[in-house]
């Protein structure tokens, strides 16, 4: 029997039951592992052969859903020029005190590194001539609006596992309010968001893991790079970013070439240079004072395991910790099962975990931390999504239900929690 090579964007776990004949639609590109030789015949997922037209349209459905809530969450707290809270506020004042030739660390406070000042920049800019408030407010929308390419790399991601993985994956992160709630004005969460997911997307492609692993293709080159300048750009907006970086950068030492590994991590550091280092360069000490010291030396708000989990979960305050922790314990058995059912969802299950181990245990803790681990809380639903759709493709003659209808329920069932 041949062998074939295992990338991380393959099914390298694909036999369920050898007595089930599942029909296979596997990607052009997709490298298939071999069943074991006990096994004559494999049953694997169906993976996604090209992005089809329906494909398209639920995905446009589903961005359009996400900045309906998210704009509507906006509405809903007073408007797109309404004081929401503290932290949004001061970034933007950040870059419009930067656009009047002030510098943070040197010449006034900034907490975190100096990516949010340099993106929203251009609408500090733009207030000049239409006002505070309304650049303020375009810079609020253009939040939203890029909440779609979030989305839209989700769903990528989410389709290395199969369609329906993809399409859950999506739906749960457009209406995750966790979410919502830093994706609808100018803070620093969007962009380690952004990052996180355009990272997830590239390196878990099954042509670019493939010939990442193999060193083939005169551009291999420019993926990882690009996928580490975005998770670069990331850390400069928050140090969080790094934490998912690095479990990149682990993972990919377990399959990619090492030059590979090597550009992935020097365009990490390259992305946070690009924008920190001129800032670091006005005032060193200050920088690393202000964005290290006293980020780390922040005192402890009492947030205690419960009420953390709570939050994670977007569980009110009136229910019960207990179901926060069987939440959390069914998240994790749901990571274990897809981490042995496809090799992509161990990076997936390994962000899930870490970014969620230092939300709970960090002395500091606020509500927009939650979102932290959104994109790997959504790629481990969207499993789930892939495991309905292993079971619908087993049982299909059985129940005569076209997938493309059951996809559409569930987009319906989005959008009728979603109004009510």
């Amino acid at each position: 029997m041949g062998h074939h090579e295992v990338v991380p964007g393959n099914t390298e776990s694909n036999v369920i039951d050898d007595r089930v004949d599942v029909s296979v639609h596997q990607a052009d590109d997709e490298p298939v592992a071999d069943s074991p030789e006990k096994t004559p015949r494999s049953t694997k997922l169906s993976i996604p052969r090209r992005i089809t037209r329906a494909d398209w349209l639920s995905i446009a459905v589903i961005v359009v859903l996400g900045w309906y809530i998210r704009f509507s969450a906006l509405r809903s707290s007073g408007g797109v020029r309404a004081v929401l809270g503290y932290d949004d506020s001061v970034y933007f004042s950040s870059a419009i005190y930067w656009t009047h030739g002030l510098s943070p660390y040197r010449d006034y406070l900034l907490v975190h590194p100096p990516g949010s000042t340099v993106v929203y920049a251009p609408f500090a800019l733009l207030a000049r001539f239409i006002g505070e408030a309304n650049g303020y407010a375009v810079g609020r929308l253009s939040v939203v609006a890029l909440s779609g390419l979030t989305i839209f790399l989700v769903w990528l991601a989410g389709r290395r596992i199969s369609r329906g993985a993809g399409l859950a994956a999506a739906l749960f992160y457009a209406t995750w309010m966790s979410v919502v709630r830093v994706e609808r004005s100018t803070l620093l969460e969007p962009f380690v968001q952004l990052s996180v997911a355009a990272c997830a997307a590239l390196l878990t492609s099954p042509r670019i893991s493939r010939r990442v692993s193999s060193g083939e293709g005169r551009w291999t080159w420019l993926w990882p790079t690009v996928a580490g300048l975005s998770v670069g750009l990331g850390v400069s907006c928050k140090l969080w970013a790094a934490i998912p970086a690095g479990i990149f950068l682990v993972w990919m030492l377990f399959w990619a070439k090492l030059r590979y590994t090597v550009m992935f991590a020097a365009a990490s550091v390259g992305g946070f240079l690009l924008i920190s280092a001129p800032f670091i360069i006005r005032a060193p000490s200050d920088f690393f004072r202000l964005v290290l010291q006293l980020q780390l030396s922040r005192s402890d708000t009492g947030r205690d395991l419960p009420d953390r989990l709570l939050q994670v979960f977007n569980l009110g305050p009136d229910i019960e910790p207990k179901f926060a922790y069987l939440l959390l314990g069914l998240t994790v058995l749901v990571g274990v099962l897809a981490s042995w059912r496809w090799a992509v969802a161990r990076v997936y299950f390994a962000v899930f975990l870490i970014n969620t181990a230092v939300v709970l245990s960090v002395p500091v803790f606020f509500n927009g931390y939650c979102s932290f681990m959104s994109v790997a809380l959504a790629l481990l639903v969207g499993a789930v999504g892939g495991f309905a759709e292993w079971l619908w493709q087993r049982n299909r003659q059985q129940w005569g239900i076209p997938l493309s209808r059951v996809a559409a329920g569930l987009v319906g069932a989005g959008i009728v929690g979603v109004a009510y």
